[in-house]
């Protein structure tokens, strides 16, 4: 199988097949031309914060209003230097202390924070507790960038030159507590959330779902207005402080079983977190003054905790503040319920319900009250009791909604465009109790497919379908999966391109199916338990096939916005005594066997990054990954070279030796001082941790730079790069 997939590939590049492409002349110039002035900071390509819309804007505007939030003292502090590794080390040591005193199971300190296992005490490197060097396991770069929120203007206040308010939202997606808030959240918190906040819907099916009973259990609806509201800027208000409070009574309340000890040891978790709240942007960092950080993976189950625990303490448990109040609910910052008295004695309440508040920094500063039979909207739906005392409910679109849909042209397979029109036409029909009133809604939302160039009678038979269903608003349970069922062998690639891999994967499937490897993945028990012959019908690859490059994926770059464009000038560091700042090239343009690359900015203090080192004799290249800082690997470099000369016995087939050979073997160079001379250094790319290893992949194979043509001596993944 691999010999074949060899000689497609061979024969494709020969051929120099091109994938045909789904744009026009014109289009793909208009892309060209999109990409040049992004490139070249001249204009910005960015998503709307809600609507879907997709908004060329001037990048000086987005600059003034990131700017004026992190500039403003009593939002955001500036720091003197790069805070990640210092408050990566803090959580490294609260999580060995959770091991240590058996708070979490060691296997899951060691998946989560890369703390060992190895009871080996020989060296540092060996020593129980210590960090993984698995760049898996290592912090990011986290940064800030603005959300446009063009669904406060109206369409006729946008117009070119308008400034919209934005939301700043920090990207800690590669943040320093990115692995330990992501498995706090899904182990422990969500369920905490669930049972400790009684006011929380968590998404629209569950508000259908209240509307539905209060419309069942209440007996006189007549008098019952709808309402909702909003708080002020929530995740920034919330003080840590208030955080750590509620989170606590939470567990005292909904945990009675976690012991003291570990409740401690996962607020302390939360505090590491919240401290961890930092970005950069244009090079300078900051950090979270006050508040929730928006883009953390904890802060939906703190923000609705923190609040619930004050609304309980200030509004839910006075009944003077509950009289006119009927079965109010809340999605994060948005409530929502019935109010059974004047629009005049609906804005008090509002206002008491604020000073009670004030001394917890919370704000409602948006409401809404509606007149029986009259709509008001929370998340994507309208809701109101009529005239008659009966529930209804409608779509809520705002007035800045794209209502884009993927165009029908786009290089995908076809179940995709019935899937998309089916879930829109259901979600319709879910949210909306009234025939008529659906009818007309799916008219509209076909005409929406049919801008976008969907076949009109695909798109009418659906809709017609899912007109004539009956509406359900239960949840269909996961399929259980047995716990000892092997999975099959997933064959991931792009669609459009993969024709190749596929049919040749799918050609040896009979013969893989026979190998000891696979016997055990196609073997059943039930099918045939005396002889353990195979199941034919057990499938043995899964295809998955991902979708290629978009428009948003080329055009929109707010991780560029924040930290520079992509390629530029590495420079030395200029710090005292550093050894690596001579070796540092300042070109801004490389010729590597054959093939032009671009060096990406930064120094030699930058870390997570893909690194070229040049031979000056010969121009033969090395690619290597680090996520420590340049100067650090690039020493290690060098200390491998002074070993080799020394007449050290070194493995020639480690990779962080083969420089130092290379020098030594094939340029005949021995005095210390050489290495530096003969040798640079600089960025290839600024890499998420995550994705070093692929990227170093890629790099080794598109420059050649694997002996004889270049210096690398271990092959990553020992595959070809498939184009």
């Amino acid at each position: 199988m691999e010999a074949e997939l060899d000689q497609k590939l061979t024969r494709r590049e020969t051929k120099k097949e091109v994938i045909k492409k789904n744009l026009s002349k014109e289009e793909m110039e208009g892309l060209k031309w999109l990409e040049y002035m992004t490139e070249e900071g001249k204009l910005s390509v960015v998503e709307a914060d809600k609507g879907g819309a997709i908004l060329i804007v001037n990048p000086e505007l987005l600059r003034k209003k990131t700017l004026e939030k992190l500039e403003n003292p009593n939002l955001y502090n500036k720091l003197a230097e790069d805070p990640t590794h210092n408050l990566h080390h803090e959580l490294f040591t609260k999580w060995v202390e959770g091991k240590e005193k058996s708070l979490i199971h060691p296997e899951t300190a060691k998946s989560i924070m890369g703390v060992s296992d190895n009871n080996s005490t020989r060296d540092d490197k060996d020593k129980t507790n210590a960090k993984s060097t698995s760049s898996h396991h290592k912090p990011g770069k986290a940064y800030f960038y603005p959300s446009i929120k063009i669904h406060k203007l109206t369409k006729q206040e946008l117009v070119p030159g308008v400034e919209p308010p934005v939301r700043l939202v920090t990207a800690l997606h590669e943040g320093i507590a990115k692995r330990s808030d992501v498995f706090l959240a899904s182990e422990y918190f969500k369920d905490l959330e669930k049972d400790y906040c009684k006011d929380l819907l968590t998404d629209s099916t569950d508000a259908l779902k209240w509307l539905e009973a209060v419309n069942h259990d209440v007996s006189d609806k007549y008098c019952l207005r709808a309402f909702t509201f909003d708080f002020k800027a929530l995740y920034d208000s919330l003080n840590p402080s208030l955080v750590k409070e509620a989170l606590q009574h939470a567990m005292s309340t909904a945990r009675e079983n976690w012991s003291p000890e570990f409740c401690k040891w996962l607020i302390d978790l939360v505090d590491i977190s919240l401290r961890s709240s930092v970005g950069c942007y244009e090079n300078q960092w900051y950090a979270q003054k006050n508040g929730v950080p928006t883009g953390g993976s904890l802060c939906v189950q703190l923000a609705n905790i923190t609040v619930y625990y004050v609304m309980h303490k200030c509004v839910y448990d006075n009944p003077k503040l509950m009289e006119h109040v009927s079965a109010l609910k809340r999605y994060i910052d948005d409530g929502a319920g019935f109010f059974s008295s004047t629009e005049r004695k609906f804005n008090q309440w509002i206002c008491a319900i604020n000073e009670a508040l004030k001394n917890y920094g919370l704000l409602i500063d948006e409401s809404e009250w509606k007149d029986v039979g009259e709509f008001v909207a929370f998340l994507d739906i309208k809701y109101c009791f009529d005239n008659d005392a009966n529930l209804q409910t409608d779509l809520h679109v705002k007035e800045t909604d794209s209502r884009s849909y993927l165009h029908f042209s786009s290089a995908h397979p076809n179940h995709i465009y019935s899937g998309i029109v089916y879930s829109q036409c259901i979600r319709l029909r879910r949210i909306i109790n009234s025939q008529d009133r659906l009818k007309i809604r799916l008219d509209e939302l076909c005409e929406a497919f049919k801008a976008a160039a969907y076949p009109s009678k695909m798109v009418e038979n659906i809709s017609k379908k899912v007109l004539n269903s009956e509406r359900n608003l239960e949840r269909r349970p996961p399929p259980e999966k047995p716990q000892d069922e092997i999975l099959p062998v997933r064959v991931v690639s792009t669609f459009g391109s993969d024709t190749d891999i596929v049919a040749t994967v799918k050609k040896y499937e009979d013969d893989l199916r026979r190998t000891r490897s696979f016997n055990s993945l196609t073997t059943s028990k039930e099918n045939n338990p005396s002889d353990g012959e195979p199941n034919q019908n057990k499938q043995l690859f899964q295809f998955v096939k991902k979708t290629g490059s978009n428009l948003k994926s080329r055009l929109v770059k707010v991780k560029n916005l924040a930290l520079g464009n992509k390629h530029g000038q590495t420079k030395p560091c200029k710090q005292k005594n550093c050894a690596t700042c001579m070796s540092v090239s300042n070109s801004t343009s490389l010729t590597i066997n054959g093939k032009k690359v671009k060096p990406a900015p930064g120094t030699c203090t930058t870390y997570n990054i893909i690194y070229l080192i040049l031979c000056k004799q010969c121009n033969k290249p090395y690619v290597g990954k680090s996520s420590r800082m340049l100067r650090i690997r690039f020493g290690e470099h060098r200390r491998a070279f002074y070993k080799v000369i020394s007449g050290e016995k070194v493995d020639i087939d480690d990779d962080s030796n083969c420089v130092g050979l290379h020098l030594y073997t094939e340029h005949g160079l021995s005095e210390r001082a050489d290495f530096n001379k003969n040798v640079s250094v600089c960025i290839l790319e600024n890499a998420s941790p995550s994705c070093l290893d692929v990227k170093e992949h890629r790099y080794i194979h598109s420059l050649k730079s694997l002996r004889p043509s270049g210096l690398n001596s271990v092959n990553p993944f020992k595959i070809p790069l498939l184009h």
